[in-house]
């Protein structure tokens, strides 16, 4: 997975807990998504960072259903 700077700057939102931050709100709504405080909070780095690819990657399987990967 490729991290873009839109990517980072929502990733820094949920990882500091700042959910209703304006990026991470057009972010969701943008790809239809959603980060669960639930899914983050009291985690490890590790463990937020694996669940952010999760819904990353599920994201991308659902708006690519061929699973074709642009370059």
């Amino acid at each position: 997975m490729d991290w873009t700077d839109e990517m980072v700057e929502v990733f820094t939102q949920i990882y500091s807990s700042n959910y209703s931050a304006r990026c991470v709100q057009k972010f969701e709504k943008k790809y239809k998504i959603e980060f669960k405080y639930s899914d983050f909070a009291g985690r490890k780095f590790n463990e937020k960072v694996d669940n952010f690819r999760s819904v990353i990657h599920k994201m991308h399987t659902e708006s690519n259903p061929l699973g074709l990967e642009f370059v």
